[in-house]
């Protein structure tokens, strides 16, 4: 975004971010200092016109505000030059834009909050009659006590400082007119708020509704758009960088929760329940005598038919697991940020398993529902992996069979699979150290599991098969967990390949 576009508009004025702290170091220099701790600053105390700058923009000021207090103590060139240092700080996140209809910072009504995105705002004028209403991809939410609007792809988000502000804005969920928001205002001053509807009408935050229509459908806003659900665009955006803002701690490991909670144990605690021990393949064996890798990749299919005159077996489901889920070894590891050496937080409890994971979480936990297994009862389980062994903690139940017919829907009605792996994520193993990419990194994490249980399943001659969806509130009801603290993200079924697969199927695909 470039400051430079709201010259000529006064009533939206910089302040630094509330955030964000100016402070005056013994070294002459002013420091921008944030969550994620200080940036370097290129002004000087002992410089006038650093100096006034900085305390111009302390005290919330118009772009023109802030040319005219430097103007006089520069050449042209050089006020140029300090206005783009300006928009350097807007795009760094530093500052703020606040709407002000009135005289003082103490009548702003929004704050427009940067990304650190490039991004020119346009002031198009608007009609009194034009009707106007939220676009479906605004998310509107609730942050340290303020509320926060804002939608994916969009280079700010915004933050109603008053009540009426808070009113104004939504005010557009339903549709209104441009001309009736306005006569509601309880300010004499309206123009200000006739360029900010301009401003979110031409970012495609506030979309205009044609006279004969109460509303807009997902289709009206374009053919691309109308095929995103707001959901996964909004994770979409929110965990990648180009629109996350970057500058406050928001994305990455940045251990936002150190003082406030104590992380999750590497290896889960185990469950009470009667437990079966799991066979363990002879590595070393195979090591010498397992398929090659790229016969084991080439050969890699999703199967969706089963052997029902001879299931999967326990012997199988062990060997496995032990290949694609143990816990290969566990390891106290030192840690190196500022919010964990601020704690005093000097190391961190790991186990890692024979597949990667996103800064070694390790949060997927295998539970089971067994529905046919040759020496295993039908029942729900949870593979310990510490110590290899299943641990019983229902018989066959109602949601159970539900969980189990959601599966056989999940292949396309083509196959009940014989057993299915629930990957369940401990969710806080991995959102105590990372902000905004947590859950889109948990996502991937399973992603890499499914793929490791695919080579390992073929490896055995086992029929695995990625399912594409499950039911998080029956994995609740069965293992009465808090859907918020372990909850299942992916599910894959399992059986014995039907006799003659391999020779009937050599040299195609299913996928």
């Amino acid at each position: 975004m470039s400051i430079l576009r709201f010259s000529g508009k006064p009533h939206f004025r910089l302040c630094f971010h509330p955030d964000q702290t100016v402070v005056e170091r013994s070294d002459g220099r002013f420091v921008l200092r944030n969550k994620a701790g200080d940036w370097k600053s290129i002004y000087r105390t002992d410089v006038e016109w650093h100096r006034l700058l900085i305390e111009t923009i302390r005290q919330g000021a118009s772009f023109e505000d802030i040319r005219d207090a430097i103007r006089p103590l520069l050449d042209e060139e050089q006020t140029a030059e300090a206005l783009a240092q300006v928009n350097d700080l807007f795009l760094g996140e530093m500052l703020v834009v606040k709407l002000v209809p009135g005289d003082g910072m103490d009548s702003a009504l929004i704050s427009l909050v940067p990304h650190g995105v490039e991004y020119t705002p346009e002031f198009a004028e608007i009609a009194d009659d034009e009707r106007l209403t939220l676009s479906r991809f605004v998310m509107m939410r609730r942050e340290e006590g303020r509320v926060m609007l804002e939608t994916s792809l969009k280079p700010y988000h915004l933050v109603p400082e008053t009540p009426e502000a808070d009113a104004f804005l939504t005010r557009f969920l339903r549709t209104a007119a441009v001309s009736d928001v306005l006569s509601e205002w309880p300010g004499s001053s309206r123009a200000p708020l006739r360029d900010m509807l301009a401003l979110l009408r031409n970012d495609g935050i506030l979309l205009s509704v044609p006279g004969d229509r109460s509303g807009l459908t997902r289709y009206d806003e374009g053919e691309i758009a109308a095929q995103w659900d707001v959901h996964d665009l909004y994770m979409h955006s929110t965990s990648r960088l180009g629109y996350t803002q970057m500058g406050y701690g928001e994305i990455g490991g940045t251990f936002p929760n150190i003082g406030h909670s104590d992380p999750q144990p590497a290896v889960r605690p185990s469950w009470d329940g009667e437990v079966t021990e799991l066979a363990r393949p002879d590595m070393e064996k195979l090591y010498r005598e397992d398929r090659p890798f790229a016969a084991v990749q080439d050969g890699r299919r999703t199967v969706r038919a089963y052997n029902e005159q001879q299931p999967i077996s326990v012997e199988q489901l062990g060997h496995l697991l032990y290949r694609g889920c143990r816990i290969l070894f566990r390891k106290e590891v030192p840690i190196s940020s500022p919010q964990a050496d601020a704690a005093g937080l000097t190391s961190l409890d790991f186990a890692w398993r024979p597949y990667p994971t996103g800064g070694a979480s390790y949060e997927l936990e295998v539970y089971l529902s067994v529905d046919r297994c040759s020496g295993l009862g039908s029942g729900f389980y949870h593979y310990d992996a510490a110590r290899h062994c299943l641990v019983k903690l229902r018989d066959r139940t109602r949601e159970m069979d539900k969980i189990l017919r959601l599966a056989f829907l999940a292949t396309g009605l083509q196959a009940r699979p014989q057993v299915v792996l629930h990957m369940a994520a401990r969710f806080q193993r991995v959102t105590w150290k990372y902000r905004a990419i947590a859950y889109s990194g948990i996502l991937r994490n399973a992603g890499v599991l499914y793929q490791t249980l695919y080579l390992v399943a073929t490896a055995m001659g086992i029929a695995p098969c990625g399912l594409g969806s499950g039911n998080i509130e029956l994995f609740q009801r069965v293992t009465g967990l808090d859907p918020m603290v372990e909850g299942s993200v992916g599910d894959f079924g399992l059986g014995n390949l039907p006799a003659g697969y391999r020779e009937e199927n050599r040299g195609t695909w299913h996928t």
